[in-house]
């Protein structure tokens, strides 16, 4: 008997880690401050998202903004505390497009963690929450 409620009381605790750490991860109030584009022009700036190694999508182009700011937010319902999350940030060029920096931070369970990663090519800002 000790033996079956032991069985069902570790199945109950499996499943309910199972069940919070998969959550909902928001991502929104994506800014630039101070990217460099090309040395003749000012930066032509989107933003590519991932979460967990799952593409999430990108904003739209900022036509020459060295300091942009983004109205898209991001949602991620199989997110999960302890997965990376990425962003990208990226010149658009009539050939090919150059990355002006990227940005990774671990999700942790938190309602509206700010981000901020200066990189060569200038500095990101955003805000998660899970």
């Amino acid at each position: 008997m000790a033996s079956s409620w032991s069985t069902l009381l570790l199945g109950l605790l499996v499943l309910s880690t199972l069940c919070v750490a998969t959550a909902v991860v928001e991502v929104w109030g994506i800014r630039g401050y101070n990217l460099k584009g090309d040395s003749l022009t000012k930066p032509d700036p989107y933003v590519k998202v991932y979460c967990g190694g799952t593409f999430g999508g990108m904003t739209e182009f900022k036509n020459s903004d060295a300091n942009p700011v983004w109205s898209a937010s991001f949602s991620f319902p199989n997110g999960k505390v302890g997965n990376f999350l990425k962003l990208e940030v990226w010149d658009k060029d009539i050939k090919f497009d150059d990355r002006l920096g990227t940005c990774t931070t671990i999700i942790k369970q938190n309602p509206s963690a700010n981000v901020t990663c200066t990189f060569k090519k200038g500095t990101l800002e955003f805000y998660y929450g899970v």
